[in-house]
């Protein structure tokens, strides 16, 4: 097993070249948006004590990746979320945490004046300086912020956002420009912290069967914010990557136009890497695509026969191993190693 590694030696340039299609490795990069805490406690033998900063940066490197996710906190509670216990005896997490799909605090104009709106100045950005602290020679880091979209569909509940789409679109429409003008603002005080070399927006825009909006409406309201947010990330010249779960082939064009360099985490039920890599391959970078019924449920063999379907089509340029979403503390530890460790072969 080559993981976890005893003599790391993280690359970052070697990261930023295969986002940005600029040179093929033979040993392409890995790439998570993040690793649920008790799956990283589990690698490192940690389970017993207190997390730290340097538990982050300890796993980072061990598992062979170049880069640290730091993202500002917004410690005060915006959304409406419900807290089960968990049902399944093999995870490693004892509640699992639902977003409210129904309702949200604005759910009318009323709310949306009375809305406390957060501010750059509210957010706790300790995690950008400790990383900074603590960042090994070879890494950067990666500013990582939750999504827009999100905020917006949360702010009422996906459904009734959806209804409100039709019964009071000006409302929809001036919940986008809000929660643009927060984005934009903390995402730029984000990419201007030191040592940023990334910027990762993780923002669920669609589910199996296609975006959750159509193409227009996400035109009007979203696109002209990822937009803005690529100009700044070429300003600075740094990679664009962008997180959705959901099926987006339909806009796949328009996300480039945005200036997103690599998309994340493209599920292999939802996503054919060889045919999105032959027909957007020379303008996107792509990063995903190991199933997390496999990690969760299948056989280390199953793992590392999923990951020689992606090393196959890395060989091109501009792949980038991940999970199809997050390494979620209901995946295997077993099966996550074998990932891993398949990879570095």
């Amino acid at each position: 097993m080559r993981v976890p590694m005893s003599n790391p030696h993280p690359d970052f340039q070697r990261l930023r070249d295969t986002l940005l299609l600029q040179k093929v490795y033979d040993q392409p990069p890995a790439m998570e948006l993040f690793c649920d805490r008790e799956i990283m406690q589990a690698v490192l033998g940690t389970q017993d004590q207190e997390w730290q900063p340097k538990d982050y940066v300890t796993f980072q490197q061990v598992m062979g990746y170049d880069y640290l996710n730091a993202q500002p906190l917004m410690e005060r509670q915006l959304f409406n979320r419900d807290v089960v216990p968990e049902e399944n005896a093999e995870s490693l997490a004892s509640q699992r945490s639902f977003q409210d799909e129904h309702n949200g605090p604005i759910q009318n104009w009323d709310d949306f004046h009375d809305f406390q709106w957060p501010t750059v100045e509210e957010h706790n950005w300790s995690l950008f300086e400790e990383y900074s602290r603590l960042l090994p020679a070879g890494m950067q880091l990666i500013a990582w912020r939750g999504g827009f979209f999100e905020d917006v569909s949360w702010s009422m509940g996906i459904e009734t956002l959806c209804y409100t789409l039709v019964d009071d679109r000006p409302l929809v429409k001036a919940l986008f420009e809000k929660w643009g003008q927060v984005t934009i603002e903390v995402s730029r005080a984000a990419m201007d912290k030191p040592d940023v070399a990334a910027y990762w927006l993780s923002d669920d825009l669609g589910f199996n069967s296609g975006p959750f909006f159509s193409p227009t409406d996400l035109r009007e309201f979203v696109f002209p914010v990822l937009s803005e947010l690529g100009s700044m990330c070429r300003a600075r010249d740094i990679p664009f990557i962008l997180h959705s779960c959901g099926r987006l082939h339909d806009v796949m064009d328009d996300l480039i136009a945005c200036g997103v360099n690599c998309l994340h985490s493209l599920p292999p039920n939802l996503y054919d890497l060889s045919a999105i890599k032959d027909r957007w391959g020379d303008k996107l970078s792509f990063a995903g695509n190991i199933d997390l019924n496999i990690l969760g449920m299948g056989s280390a063999e199953d793992t590392r026969q999923a990951v020689r379907q992606v090393q196959e089509v890395a060989n091109r340029g501009g792949i980038l191993l991940s999970s199809a979403n997050t390494v979620a503390n209901y995946c295997k530890v077993d099966n996550y190693l074998a990932m891993m460790d398949q990879w570095w072969s």
